[in-house]
């Protein structure tokens, strides 16, 4: 039963078959699938952090619109409508 368990955990599933798993991290690897940009990558791990937009654009030196424009791009391409639904979508492959 545990190997069972384990079998069908799905971890290991879903990167068994990628080939840039070993050059980058489970979340990196997952927001590839979903096609982001590199520029809103950073952004979507910032979020994950908990920092909001106005910190976001302070860290990357950027103008608010433009880290809320990749923001909107982020929730259109995983399908999503708030900060809550990434963190769901996304919590397990945070770390």
């Amino acid at each position: 039963p545990f190997f069972i368990k384990m079998l069908y955990s799905g971890e290991w599933m879903d990167d068994a078959y990628r080939g840039d798993i070993s050059q980058c991290s489970r979340l990196e690897a997952r927001l590839k699938d979903y096609k982001l940009t590199p520029a809103e990558m950073e952004v979507c791990r910032l979020l994950l952090d908990g920092y909001t937009l106005r910190q976001i654009s302070g860290i990357q030196s950027k103008a608010y619109s433009t880290i809320n424009t990749y923001c909107t791009s982020i929730y259109r391409k995983l399908n999503i409508n708030s900060r809550t639904e990434l963190l769901i979508l996304l919590q397990e492959y945070k770390k």
